[in-house]
């Protein structure tokens, strides 16, 4: 029975559980066009193609923080990150299931079963609970994609400033001193800023490229394999390599007793924390959606997510281990931070904080888009007059403006990255999975409704708590006038 609940085949999930129709009879307006799975000619996207762009959708800025995570709740979080890896993967096939309304009325005697598919995330909200549901979805949705692009304001301002200067490090150290680093990173955050409002006012649309895809996977491996590379090389730390090689994170032990590296096996207190940060490493629920409507074989989407789960659970956990056993508590976040800042690995670092700052840039234009279309289109600034036109580009200034004010007023990224993992992605990946398919499926054995309960007060009291203790954590900082 639990292997069952865990795999929670898509099939598995049809044949035992109809979903209902939507309510106030606006089935027609959800439903999309008949699918034969059956079908050999169905053209789509490959299994591998599938596998590759979930890996591109999920891993990305996350993995920079969880060396951290095991520094705020101990060496438990890794099994920590394992339990949100399994519940995440249950609650992404369940949102798949949910999609799919019982059909077959196409289908003449005896040919394969048609079914009729949902169109995206907030249709299976609407199915669930009419308007209500679809409003939450896409308001926690478009917080995230708002949010997350702040994250990456906050992440390319700091890597400019370690990657290029203005604090006495990157390649031009004599840009700043390192009196002048909090003002330099409020200039890259302002000069990012002004570079992104330049494709984001003039082009309507973006369309996501496979190449930006594939390009944030490799600075994804890269962050993997400086992180691993850094640890070996530093360890064991000694007085000299600190010196030498002049890294960050201890500063002003130059001299002094042998460098003390400490690790703690659990803290309790910031569990929750370390929760808020992992679930959203592991948000890509949204777009699931998107990835298995191309497939060619969308019955295969469940294998398909599997496997891309065990690779992505290996990265986090080889960068996890890797940063925390070499740094301790004096690992930073993100942890790239940790490079040095002299050396042939000073150069290394740099070249990895700048190839994701190209990154970040770039997924900043895709999220932006993505939100502000939806909003415009509510608004009745999507048509192409000269008035609509300019009210859209102001439309637009102001938003990445604003995102740019909060980076630079609150550049906080690791708080910022709990505060978004416990307020939106815990909606979107662990209560909204969980109520939509309890809701619309029928049948569920009493073993996964008791899963499906673990899930929900998981994602209740994680997000909870996680929510409480990052607004606290920013306020802190706020109040006590910090810069980093």
């Amino acid at each position: 029975a639990t292997v069952s609940v865990l795999n929670c085949t898509f099939t598995g999930c049809l044949s035992r559980s109809a979903v209902m129709s939507p309510p106030h009879g606006e089935a027609s307006a959800l439903l999309g066009r008949a699918v034969s799975y059956s079908d050999p000619a169905r053209k789509g996207t490959t299994e591998f193609g599938t596998w590759f762009n979930i890996l591109c959708t999920m891993a990305g800025t996350g993995i920079l923080a969880l060396p951290a995570t095991l520094n705020q709740g101990g060496w438990l979080v890794m099994a920590l990150i394992l339990v949100v890896a399994v519940t995440t993967n249950y609650t992404g096939k369940a949102i798949i299931s949910c999609l799919y309304l019982a059909g077959g009325g196409d289908a003449e005697e005896g040919a394969a079963p048609t079914l009729r598919r949902l169109a995206s995330y907030p249709d299976v909200g609407y199915a669930a609970y009419g308007r209500a549901g679809r409003w939450v979805v896409q308001a926690f949705h478009k917080a995230t994609l708002l949010g997350v692009s702040t994250l990456f304001i906050i992440v390319t301002a700091k890597f400019l400033l370690e990657g290029i200067g203005g604090g006495g490090e990157g390649l031009a150290p004599g840009l700043g001193s390192p009196a002048e680093a909090a003002t330099w990173q409020k200039r890259w955050g302002i000069a990012a800023g002004c570079a992104l409002l330049i494709p984001l006012v003039c082009v309507k649309t973006l369309r996501e490229m496979p190449a930006l895809a594939a390009f944030g996977m490799m600075t994804t491996l890269l962050t993997i394999l400086a992180v691993v590379v850094l640890a070996v090389a530093v360890s064991p730390l000694t007085n000299e390599k600190v010196r030498d090689w002049d890294l960050p994170s201890f500063n002003g032990t130059e001299g002094a007793a042998p460098v003390d590296v400490t690790h703690k096996l659990f803290d309790v207190g910031m569990f929750p924390t370390a929760f808020a940060t992992i679930t959203l490493s592991f948000g890509g629920h949204a777009v699931f959606p998107t990835i298995e409507e191309h497939m060619a074989a969308p019955l295969r989407f469940p294998a398909v997510l599997n496997k891309a789960y065990v690779l992505l659970t290996a990265m986090y956990f080889t960068c996890a281990i890797a940063g925390y056993a070499a740094f301790g508590d004096h690992v930073d976040n993100p942890v790239l931070c940790n490079m040095p800042r002299a050396g042939h690995l000073a150069i290394f670092g740099q070249v990895t904080k700048l190839a994701i700052v190209v990154h970040v840039m770039s997924a900043y234009c895709m999220l932006m888009n993505t939100a502000l279309t939806e909003f415009e289109r509510g608004l009745g600034l999507d048509g192409d007059g000269w008035r609509t036109i300019a009210v859209r580009s102001a439309f637009r200034a102001a938003a990445v403006a604003v995102t740019v004010a909060v980076a630079i007023f609150v550049p906080y990224f690791a708080e910022v990255m709990s505060f978004l993992g416990s307020a939106c992605l815990t909606t979107i990946v662990f209560i909204c999975p969980v109520v939509f398919s309890y809701k619309l499926r029928r049948g569920i054995s009493g073993p996964e409704k008791a899963f499906m309960l673990f899930v929900l007060l998981l994602g209740v009291s994680g997000g909870t708590i996680g929510c409480y203790q990052s607004v606290k954590a920013i306020v802190q900082k706020l109040q006590a006038g910090d810069t980093q």
